[in-house]
């Protein structure tokens, strides 16, 4: 149903690694290396090689720095991939490129295209649903039940007589899967329905009625066809296919049905189309036949291909994939709305729903803040996964301008698995994630997440938790240092501090469950966002932000009187430390007194190395020791 051939890429790779062992300096064999990992599902692994390869010998193939391009491009690399098109562009004959011109500025635009997109990322989750759903193959076409507790999808993973491998076809047979939702929400019991809907050969689910009575499968008879099964009870009626008008000697192979089950929307390669395979709409007469298909037109279909289709349960919001468009590569999604009797100009759904890789097929219920997709990137189990996309509600800027806006989003797998793990070395983002709860009961907490640019000293963009799971999430572009404070009423503010200023930074998770103190006599708050010149206690300009949430806290907390304590790590005497502390606190406490706060609630010390919370046998220990602290000594 999903269209992508694996060659003989698997096996290949196999012998070249075994190669490779043997002689790692050999151009051409990291070149081959490279290439099979970026034509299979462990695109991240090819960098190495591929990087190997044009290190040890540019010109080892003509095409590297193509190659080097399309990996670069899938890891969010984008402007290095602009330069490998570019120098790639150099390398070609005035025959060769009139031959590759048109795929080469298609790469160059979606390169250029995914700079834009991903500078503004939606505000979304973006969870893979682990092994227990997702296999090493591929699982897509994720389609929901009316009573939202089932979940089907196509898989080509091996299963009971389906045990022989296709290498050409990526996995093996296609097979309708079905989830079931436990009680506490969790997809479970993945089981194959079996017959009528499984049968020897392939078969893929492609959409659910809105009342629940009636399937649409595919299997690729005839060229590739649409069929129709009837609920029976508790299974079931044999798939029969659907209407001439629909099913032609060419290839139909998905679709969706309109919510009062009038209309179906679907994929068809029949001549005469704007592209290989255009998106058109039949519909049901009086005496219950599809009429002939109509294609959707020019504003949606395009001269390239377009590979899914889901009409949304409102009844005019039509989501469908497409590597047309302002895609940012591959396949992305688009929405397009029925109004006044034309389609809307379709809309990418944006960034990390879509990805440099392929995002094909949709699903989401009416009235529900999230969706399913089935996507191919990094970090995922297999090639193409299924994802939940949940969507969260609009931030609020915290200034006017939006120059640098950051926005949050969560763009990696929780808790998968991965064999062997893929490499995401390129990819230009930092995530933290977690949960925001109160630090006694643990129970979740809304709260104000503000992100800070130190550099800048300013504030760019804060959004509110949900108060029912306390969850947030974070993700941060590589060249910044970045503070984030959590706020919630009644409670002292935590501050993380996020460096990404090292050039050598890699993509990473940091998972961090963040417990908020209440305001009350004993409790404490370190301050990771104050800042001193080296060996020295002059407050830097970049300290600005977290000073001034002291100074809100002081304001606000008329009655609380504080101790700021400076802490280093174990480098240099003891008496210098503890001077080099005192002086430290002293400069927060004078900064808080020249604002406005009364001298009488303020009281500073020098630790030194006294009261260590890391090993100072290691730099990131020693950094985390070197601190300032805010503690409520009392509050009456």
């Amino acid at each position: 149903m999903f269209e992508k051939g694996e060659g003989n890429y698997p096996d290949a790779l196999s012998y070249y690694l075994k190669a490779q062992e043997f002689n790692p300096e050999n151009a051409r064999l990291n070149y081959k290396i490279g290439v099979c990992y970026f034509e299979t599902n462990k695109k991240g692994k090819a960098g190495k090689y591929l990087k190997k390869a044009f290190e040890l010998e540019p010109d080892i193939k003509q095409d590297i720095k193509f190659i080097l391009g399309k990996y670069y491009h899938f890891s969010g690399k984008f402007d290095k991939a602009l330069d490998m098109f570019q120098q790639y562009r150099k390398t070609l004959s005035p025959s060769a490129l009139e031959e590759r011109e048109d795929l080469l500025d298609k790469r160059i635009k979606e390169c250029k295209e995914a700079k834009k997109i991903t500078a503004s990322p939606r505000h979304v989750f973006v969870d893979n649903l682990g092994k227990q759903i997702n296999s090493p193959y591929q699982d897509y076409s994720p389609v929901l039940n009316a009573k939202k507790d089932k979940l089907y999808f196509t898989s080509r993973r091996s299963s009971e007589n389906n045990s022989e491998i296709r290498d050409e076809e990526f996995g093996y047979r296609e097979n309708i899967y079905i989830a079931q939702k436990d009680k506490e929400g969790n997809w479970t019991d993945v089981k194959k329905p079996g017959n009528p809907l499984n049968t020897d050969g392939h078969e893929g689910i492609v959409n659910v009625s809105a009342d629940g009575e009636k399937l649409i499968i595919y299997k690729p008879e005839d060229g590739g066809d649409l069929y129709q099964s009837k609920r029976e009870n508790d299974s079931w009626s044999e798939p029969e296919k659907l209407s001439d008008n629909i099913n032609t000697d060419h290839h139909e192979f998905y679709a969706s049905l309109s919510p009062n089950g009038e209309k179906i929307y679907y994929l068809s390669d029949k001549p005469a189309g704007y592209g290989k395979h255009d998106i058109y709409v039949s519909e049901l007469d009086d005496d219950g036949d599809w009429s002939e298909g109509e294609n959707l037109g020019a504003s949606i279909n395009t001269s390239f291909n377009e590979a899914s289709v889901f009409m949304h349960p409102d009844g005019k919001t039509l989501y469908f994939s497409s590597k047309g468009h302002n895609t940012i590569g591959g396949y992305d999604l688009f929405k397009t709305e029925y109004q006044d009797g034309k389609w809307t100009i379709p809309e990418n759904v944006g960034y990390p729903i879509n990805t440099p890789g392929d995002e094909v097929f949709i699903t989401m219920p009416a009235n529900e803040n999230y969706a399913y997709i089935s996507s191919e990137r990094s970090g995922g189990v297999g090639s193409q996964d299924i994802y939940k996309i949940t969507f969260i509600e609009e931030i609020k800027d915290v200034i006017n301008d939006t120059e640098d806006q950051l926005l949050t989003f969560d763009n990696v797998p929780l808790e998968v698995e991965v064999e062997d793990k893929i490499e995401v070395e390129d990819i230009q983002l930092v995530t933290m994630k977690g949960r925001i709860v109160d630090q006694e009961t643990e129970e979740p907490l809304k709260a104000r997440v503000i992100l800070t640019d130190n550099q800048k000293n300013k504030d760019i963009t804060s959004f509110t938790t949900d108060p029912d799971s306390g969850r947030y999430v974070v993700t941060l572009p590589l060249g910044g240092n970045y503070g984030i404070s959590v706020m919630a009423e009644g409670y002292l503010f935590h501050s993380e501090n996020i460096d990404l200023t090292n050039e050598d930074m890699e993509y990473k998770e940091i998972r961090n469950d963040i417990a908020l103190n209440k305001i009350e006599a004993g409790n404490r708050i370190v301050l990771r966002n104050i800042f001193f010149d080296s060996d020295k206690a002059t407050l830097r300009e970049s300290s600005r932000s977290e000073l001034n949430r002291l100074y809100d806290i002081m304001k606000e907390n008329q009655n609380i009187r504080v101790e700021i304590s400076g802490h280093t790590d174990n480098v240099g005497s003891a008496s210098y430390n503890n001077e080099l502390s005192r002086e430290r606190a002293k400069s927060v406490v004078d900064y808080l007194i020249k604002k406005g706060i009364d001298k009488d609630r303020l009281e500073y010390k020098g630790y030194g190395f006294r009261k260590p919370i890391a090993d100072n046998d290691t730099e990131e220990g020693r950094q985390q020791n070197r601190r300032t602290e805010f503690e409520i000594i009392s509050n009456e």
